[in-house]
């Protein structure tokens, strides 16, 4: 194998196999939360939908059926891994959203269970569940801009 010079960033320290896991954990907390948490508040477009409704439409849009219909229980599995809420909650958050008032989704009976659930996006909800995309797909952008502007702000101080 050729000998190939390894470029590293100036900030980029290696360290030991034994110790990046504990790495790993004292970044999962700015990640997770506080990177998590803000990521979120921007899909939310604003403050009339709460996080659990936020992840309903989430996970329609990431792994329903053409990112338009997803069956409840589905739905109840995953908000219940990621966070404390009852079935009923989930149910409450799920009516908000179907309601006249926010009509972001249909609850219909599931074409091969009628003890089970379909929710859908409705034409508004497909719209909103796009406009969450572009607010992600700009906060992500406003990031790599940021974070450029800080190398190069480093670039021309390390000049004078």
């Amino acid at each position: 194998m050729p000998n190939v010079p390894t470029h590293r960033h100036p900030s980029v320290v290696a360290i030991d196999r034994a110790e990046a896991a504990q790495h790993l954990l004292e970044l999962l907390y700015r990640v997770h939360y506080v990177v998590g948490m803000k990521v979120q508040d921007t899909l939310r477009t604003d403050d009339t939908l709460d996080r659990h409704q936020i992840a309903v439409l989430w996970i329609i849009r990431s792994e329903g059926v053409d990112g338009r219909s997803i069956p409840r229980k589905y739905v109840e599995k995953q908000l219940t891994s990621w966070y404390d809420i009852s079935s009923s909650a989930i149910s409450k958050a799920i009516r908000a959203l179907a309601s006249a008032e926010i009509n972001l989704l249909t609850i219909t009976e599931h074409p091969s269970s009628g003890r089970e659930k379909l929710i859908e996006l409705t034409p508004a909800g497909a719209r909103f569940v796009q406009q969450m995309t572009r607010n992600g797909s700009a906060m992500c952008d406003l990031v790599f801009m940021l974070s450029r502007i800080r190398h190069l702000l480093q670039w021309t101080n390390s000049l004078i």
